[in-house]
């Protein structure tokens, strides 16, 4: 037994791939103990393996040498689809109520930050963890990928408090897609696609000025203090037949030619234009394909049209069951309830301060369905403060239905989504000009 344990105190001295201990800014330490790639994710030394068959007095003598961390035992986990895993070790000694600061980290090469950040959570006191952080998208032609670790204050001040560089696991030559040159104009069906930049690196700022020849200007940010970077994309779409029609992007995919593919990043509009920005941040240098689903979202006609009319509101601060069924184009879609509040003028909130109105309905084959109109007490609005969906429904919430409405009518349309592929190399933000003195 002695001769067992001798051996794995060698194993031990030689197996040291973690990084050194790092002290966040709220007293808490972290080290990355390594990474993972692919779908089923198992963390974890032999060492500690082969420790913790040995009886407790073997143990304590290994732990007393290496440290009780050394002997944690394999961690493991799984993820949907292929993702890289950064493994964290976390330690502290602090017994005091959180701070109410969070950490968020970002994956960087050659010096830019992208990624879509993921949130890191804070340890235990006094309890030893191990976290996976899960990067579905991540730099593969560098040898090293770095971890950018941001710091949120309860105060909300924002510091990069360290970078930890780890060897890149896919690294290894790639092919390299050659890229459209911009503006690029591409026909689908009965409209126009016209992409006219693509942009990379911007805060979530941004700022707008209307133009003589009616369309908008908008400056993004650069300034990005908490690492969080943006993808600005501007294109003009152009209905051909009827001009009525208000087209706009649904979801987009993203995919390079290391492998990175996402579906439906998170976006954001600006204004009434076809300018929108998404995470994460495409790295420079790289050549994308985007691959755009478009929506109709005015110009229907109306038999592209279906409604629930007269649906009644219910009392404040209760949940009217209704479950209203129809069938439109062969989908059956059922209105399933409807949840009244109190008109809510603040410009924050949460969705269970809204009212909201809940519809299930069938899968929708390369569809969606989109609610067109609103109609609450004869005051029309198009607009929900916020919503929910998968394939299978969609709930709406409404931040100021008048307080005297009784009822509601909701019209949907029903429709499959048209598809445009580009294939790009998005630009540096270009320098912002300031005024002379």
């Amino acid at each position: 037994m002695a001769g067992l344990v001798a051996i794995i105190i060698l194993a031990g001295q030689k197996s040291g791939t973690a990084s050194a201990w790092v002290k966040l800014p709220d007293g808490n330490s972290v080290r990355v103990l390594g990474v993972s790639y692919g779908t089923n994710h198992v963390f974890g030394s032999k060492f500690a393996k082969t420790a913790s068959r040995l009886p407790l007095w073997a143990r304590d003598i290994l732990g007393t040498i290496f440290g009780p961390r050394k002997l944690v035992l394999p961690t493991s986990t799984t993820t949907p689809k292929p993702a890289l895993l950064l493994w964290i070790d976390c330690l502290t000694n602090n017994a005091a109520v959180p701070s109410g600061g969070y950490y968020e980290v970002f994956l960087a090469e050659s010096n830019f930050t992208s990624g879509e950040g993921e949130f890191f959570h804070q340890p235990v006191p006094f309890a030893p963890q191990v976290q996976p952080i899960d990067f579905p998208i991540f730099p593969r032609r560098e040898r090293e990928i770095t971890m950018d670790f941001f710091y949120h204050d309860a105060n909300d001040h924002i510091q990069l408090c360290h970078q930890f560089s780890f060897p890149n696991p896919l690294f290894k030559k790639y092919p390299v897609w050659p890229a459209e040159s911009l503006p690029a104009t591409k026909r689908v069906g009965d409209i126009e696609v016209t992409l006219l930049s693509v942009e990379t690196g911007h805060d979530n700022s941004s700022s707008m000025k209307a133009l003589d020849d009616g369309s908008t200007l908008i400056t993004y940010g650069t300034n990005r203090v908490d690492g969080r970077n943006y993808t600005a994309v501007n294109l003009r779409i152009k209905p051909l037949g009827n001009t009525n029609e208000v087209w706009r992007v649904d979801s987009l995919d993203i995919s390079d030619a290391t492998g990175n593919v996402a579906h439906s990043m998170s976006m954001g509009w600006n204004g009434s234009d076809a300018q929108f920005e998404f995470m994460p941040g495409l790295w420079p240098g790289e050549t994308w394909k985007l691959k755009l689903f478009l929506k109709r979202t005015a110009g229907f006609r109306a038999n592209e049209l279906f409604s629930f009319k007269n649906v009644p509101l219910g009392e404040m601060n209760r949940t009217n069951i209704l479950q209203w069924s129809s069938n439109f184009a062969g989908i059956p879609v059922t209105l399933e309830s409807v949840c009244r509040r109190a008109p809510h003028t603040n410009n924050s909130w949460i969705s269970s301060q809204l009212s909201s109105a809940k519809f299930t309905h069938s899968a929708i084959p390369a569809g969606i369905m989109e609610l067109v109109e609103a109609v609450f007490g004869g005051a029309k609005t198009n607009q929900s403060a916020s919503s929910e969906w998968s394939d299978y429904y969609h709930q709406y919430e409404f931040r100021e239905i008048p307080a005297d409405a009784k009822t509601a009518d909701f019209t949907f349309a029903i429709q499959q989504l048209r598809t445009v592929e580009f294939t790009v190399m998005p630009d540096l933000p270009k320098p912002i000009a300031t005024a002379k003195k």
